[in-house]
């Protein structure tokens, strides 16, 4: 890259190509918290590249809201599902959620939202509320 003080590292990142898994940081209420997890194959300026990405366009901050606001939209149908089906049917719904839009953006914050909302037993049994 030209100029002064510019480097491989700090070049822009596409968002598809960022990995950004995501966990619950807090559960009074949910809040997700995304963070770089670059892949063993990538080499360590691309995962330099990915880290200074991120934290460029503040993209954690931005998938966080963005997530959350997802969560207080379905909020009340994962009570009707608890309510009406248990557990496993909370975590049916965000596992086929995850899928449908992990399919066509593997990276996408929405699939990654709903993948880590169904990983987390507590979430999906109600001891975390919505």
């Amino acid at each position: 890259m030209a100029g002064e003080g510019s480097s491989v590292a700090s070049g822009p990142f596409h968002p598809a190509l960022c990995t950004a898994p995501a966990r619950i940081a807090d559960s009074s209420p949910v809040w997700l918290e995304f963070f770089v997890s670059p892949p063993p194959s990538w080499d360590e300026t691309l995962a330099e590249r990915a880290q200074y990405h991120f934290e460029l366009f503040d993209l954690s901050r931005l998938y966080a809201v963005q997530a959350n606001r997802t969560l207080n939209n379905i909020r009340g149908l994962l009570t009707t599902l608890l309510n009406s089906g248990g557990t496993q049917q909370v975590r049916a719904y965000l596992e086929g959620e995850a899928a449908t839009r992990l399919a066509h953006r593997p990276n996408s914050w929405e699939g990654v939202t709903y993948r880590t909302l169904a990983r987390e037993e507590c979430f999906c049994n109600g001891t975390l509320p919505f």
